[in-house]
Parts: C-alpha cells; structure tokens; sequence
C-alpha cells in the first residue's frame, strides 16, 4: 500500500525582547509498505529549517530490524546540521515478551566543529502469566566522559490485582552532566467503566447459493465468499468464508446495498436492495444467487417454412453458431453436434444467435439472426431453422435425327 501524506503548521511564538514571531512548517510524507520517506521545511523569524527524514523495516517470523536517519540544516541566527542514525532489533520470545537492541548515534556539525553522540540502548518487557509484568530500559552515551557512560536506566514492576485494579512501582535513574537523579513512584489504578450506549445503525446480510430457486435461504445452503459489497455505490465490505458481511456503523435514514449481478459464474436477480435503517436497530438483507442457467439449441432444415421443428425433418451437423450479447458482441461460438444440438450457459439477459457465413452450404438460405432472452423461465430448447434454396426447373429440348 501506498499513501502520501502532506500538511502545514502555523504558529506564533511569544519571545520576551521581541514581539509576536510567527513561523510556519510545511511537511510531507511518502510511505510504501514498511518504508517512508519525508521532508520538511520551517520557516522562523530568525531563519530556516530543512529536515529530511527515511527509515525502513525488515521483517521476519519472530524479530524485526528496523534502520532510518534524519538529517535537520538549522539556518538560524547559528548555522547547524544534525545527522542521527537509528537502527533497532526486536526480538519476540512470545506475543508479549520482546527485547530490543537499538543503536543511535548523532552527528552535529556547528561551525568548524563536528560532534560524535555514539549512543546505545536496551528496552525489554516481560509478562509472567495474567497478573506479572515487568519492563525497562538502559542507555549509553559513549562518548560520555564517565565511566560507567550510563544516561539513564528506567524499571518498572506491575501486578494486576483484579480485571479493573492493579499497582505499579516504576523506578528511574538519569545522569545529566554527571549529576545523577533518581526517582520512584508507586501508582495504584482503579478503572470503573460507566458505558452509555451511543446510537447507531447498522445492516448486515449474506449472499448464498439458492440450491432450491425459492430466492429464501434456508439451512444448509451454502455461502458465497469474497463478494464485493457496496454501500451507495462505494464498497464498504466483502463477503467472509460463510458469505456474511456487516456494516456496523451507518447514517439513519435510506441506503442502498448493491451487490455485482453476476460474480464466478454465479448470477443474481436481487443485486440491488434500497432501505431504510433505523436508530439501534441494524437491517438483514439476503441476496440468493444462482447457477447459469443451460440452454439447449437444435439447428434443422425447416422443409416445410413454419418455423417449427417437426419430426420428420432432418438435424444439420457441423454448423458453426455465433452468440452476441445486447451490443452485438461476439461473446462465444460452438459447433453444431452430429444430432444437430448446441449447449450455452447463460446468465439471464438478452442475446443474439447467428449462423457463421462461411459454414452456410450453397444449398440452404441464410437464415436471419434469432434473438433470444434468458430468464428463469426460458424454453429448455432453443430452434434455429435453416430452409432449402428452391431449385428452378430446368427444361431439356432433343432433337431427335431421322
């Protein structure tokens, strides 16, 4: 999947010695699956700011390792460029449990100067059963003049007492230029849930093979999956393996639910439904589906011009029949068998049938196309007559010699 995301901010940034300094930021983003790309440009009183920001994930069963960098050029009443790298590995022991590995150096360049911030860190969180948690984190500076390097550590240790109580104890430890900061809170947590049901409308609804043709589903009657459902012309949903869908959240008032009329060989007569829902109340819709319907042809030589197909008349064989749908395009062709039948399968709709040209014998006229409409109700037997040439009678003269 693909998305492009852009937008802007505006500001006003009250500084004291000067007055109201507006700034604004233009941003956009371009993602592609697991990588992004992005840019954005700000614009201050005192300068400019350029940033530009891509990263990328690659993944696996049970860990992913994820890399990005940022590069920012501050035009500022001082001039500095900033490049930090990000690289993290996250390992998965469980569906909870996970470590991760992360790498973070920075590079700020001010002046002559270049700064070197090689960083590293690691996050971990672990549950032990229902009620046990435990998670945390520690960072390194290395360039960092102590000897531990250490920035800061980060623990914490929760219990869940009950479905809505639980205690968490979380300890923390950072070195800011050498000076260290601790600090320990202990938190309790009691949620009461007061829900008050918001109004709402709903349709649900299932799309199955009608075996019986009584356009009602009844048990057993199996489902059609993967179906497009639209709302309004727009699709909202697709069938699930049953053949059910549902659209849970709707406007009150009418709607209307389409479905494609044929789909896998399949064909509906209900593919349009208009509704109305209602407050607290969501609307069933079933949409039964049927087979093609099987049309039998017999091609004949129609002796005797009723165009009808009587008994003594005889079959043709090996006539090639042409099949065009209502914009008399070709859509399908067949052979005539030795019994003079053809098979079509259809959906319901109206269509043409026509005898190709160069499969006409110089004996028999050619017939006129015969158009045909498929319905639920359609003659299991479709007659296509083809009539003689009438032959003139040629007279002889002899002369007999004495």
């Amino acid at each position: 999947n693909k998305s492009l995301t852009s937008g802007f901010v505006g500001k006003t940034e009250t500084i004291p010695g000067k007055s109201l300094c507006p700034s604004l930021k233009v941003w956009s983003s371009l993602s592609t699956g697991d990588q992004n790309l992005g840019f954005a440009y700000t614009h201050r009183f005192d300068g400019s700011i350029n940033e530009l920001k891509a990263g990328t994930i690659y993944r696996q069963q049970r860990n992913h390792l994820s890399l990005a960098f940022s590069f920012t050029n501050e035009r500022l009443l001082e001039t500095r460029k900033v490049l930090l790298l990000y690289g993290k590995y996250h390992y998965r022991f469980s569906t909870e449990n996970y470590l991760e590995g992360i790498i973070n150096p920075t590079i700020i360049s001010k002046g002559q100067q270049l700064q070197l911030t090689p960083g590293l860190g690691l996050r971990w969180y672990y549950s032990l059963g229902y009620r046990w948690n435990s998670s945390g984190s520690l960072y390194w500076n290395l360039a960092s003049e102590d000897a531990s390097k250490l920035t800061s550590f980060q623990t914490g240790l929760k219990y869940k007492t009950s479905v809505d109580t639980s205690w968490q104890i979380s300890t923390e430890l950072s070195l800011i230029k050498h000076k260290p900061t601790y600090s320990m809170i202990f938190s309790l947590q009691q949620k009461d849930l007061y829900l008050l049901p918001s109004p709402w409308c709903g349709i649900h609804g299932k799309a199955f093979l009608d075996l019986n043709k009584n356009g009602e589903y009844d048990q057993g009657e199996p489902g059609i999956p993967n179906l497009p459902v639209f709302l309004n012309d727009k699709k909202i949903a697709v069938t699930k393996t049953d053949g059910s869908w549902e659209v849970p959240f709707i406007n009150k008032g009418q709607h209307t639910i389409s479905f494609p009329s044929e789909y896998n060989n399949y064909y509906t007569l209900q593919h349009k439904h208009e509704l109305t829902t209602e407050i607290n109340k969501s609307v069933r819709v079933f949409t039964p589906y049927l087979p093609p319907i099987e049309v039998k042809g017999i091609v004949f030589l129609d002796a005797n011009g009723n165009q009808k197909y009587d008994p003594e008349e005889s079959v043709l064989s090996g006539v090639k029949v042409l099949l065009f749908d209502q914009n008399q395009s070709l859509i399908f062709d067949t052979i005539v068998d030795n019994d003079g039948a053809f098979f079509l399968t259809l959906a319901p709709g109206e269509y043409q049938l026509a005898i190709e040209d160069e499969a006409m014998h110089k004996n028999y006229l050619k017939p006129a196309p015969i158009n045909i409409k498929i319905n639920r109700h359609t003659p299991p037997v479709v007659f296509f007559p083809l009539q003689p040439v009438e032959k003139e009678i040629e007279f002889f003269h002899c002369d007999n010699e004495l």
